[in-house]
């Protein structure tokens, strides 16, 4: 499994007579500090912060951008504490002990790529990786296309791979007669994967795993496009369905506000359709949500 841990809270303690913690930080969209770098062995590595961290407050001060979180972290004595915008995991794989097994492909946006593909039995697939994580530096890089992924793993054979937490996978027996029951809606701006938005009642296979408003990355080891896409794979699928689910949107609201559909084509942000189930169902409200060293 992963050996980093997942967190969104660390406290680092100044070294006596040091100014600097070890990081360089660019600016984050739409706010907050981008870790880009770290200093082996420095403050900042050994108390747990990853390249492809975002920092969005110092010391209960919001962060800007990368001047000013340097600025915060110039002013504290000797603790720093840091609020990150989401948690990170590391997976550290030695490449000598088999085949890695990863397929990497762009994101539409933001830095990063994702999981596309994985070998079955690789060493990624052993490691916890899944089809749809976010894969964010590799050996202490920023990647921001395939291509870069693909040479930095190439380059090494020990593989660092920073990747966004929070997915998990999910299994639903539809062997078992009882119906999967979700509607999914695009994920507004371009984001990965498509988005929960309606569970049709308390007993179907979704909605005993599932949660309005997380993203649905893919659906048996295969991303997915779009809403009709999910829903078709979901439909065309008998036996088990294995999906890999990320956190929730942060603004369910502009989703919803967006339209929603199943494959049938139907577009109704109020009353989901269920492929070719259909159910009145209100939807649940909205869950809402220069380089510097130092």
């Amino acid at each position: 499994m992963p050996t980093g841990a997942s967190h969104t809270q660390i406290t680092l303690i100044k070294r006596s007579g040091e100014r600097y913690l070890g990081l360089t930080c660019v600016d984050a969209e739409p706010s907050g500090a981008l870790v880009s770098s770290l200093v082996q062995k420095s403050v900042a590595a050994a108390g747990g912060l990853h390249v492809g961290d975002v920092i969005t407050s110092v010391n209960g001060h919001l962060v800007r951008g990368h001047r000013n979180v340097t600025a915060l972290i110039d002013q504290a004595t000797d603790v720093v504490g840091i609020v990150l915008a989401a948690p990170t995991r590391q997976c550290i794989i030695d490449k000598s002990n088999g085949r890695i097994g990863i397929t990497c492909c762009n994101k539409a946006n933001g830095f990063g790529v994702l999981v596309g593909g994985l070998e079955e039995g690789s060493l990624a697939v052993q490691e916890g990786v899944l089809v749809g994580d976010t894969v964010l530096s590799v050996n202490g890089s920023l990647v921001h296309s395939h291509d870069e992924a693909n040479r930095l793993i190439d380059s090494s054979e020990v593989v660092s791979m920073v990747l966004a937490a929070g997915t998990r996978e999910v299994v639903l027996n539809k062997g078992s007669g009882r119906k999967v029951g979700v509607t999914v809606a695009n994920n507004i701006g371009g984001g990965a994967g498509v988005v929960v938005i309606g569970l049709e009642a308390s007993d179907t296979l979704a909605a005993t795993q599932l949660e309005i408003g997380e993203i649905l990355l893919s659906v048996d080891g295969a991303l997915v496009s779009d809403h009709a896409d999910a829903i078709a794979r979901m439909d065309d699928k008998s036996g088990s369905l294995r999906l890999v689910v990320g956190p929730r949107v942060r603004d369910l609201h502009a989703v919803l506000s967006a339209g929603s559909a199943s494959a049938n084509g139907k577009s109704d942000p109020c009353k989901p359709t269920f492929g070719s189930m259909q159910a009145d169902l209100t939807v649940h409200r909205p869950l809402v949500q220069m380089d510097n060293r130092q």
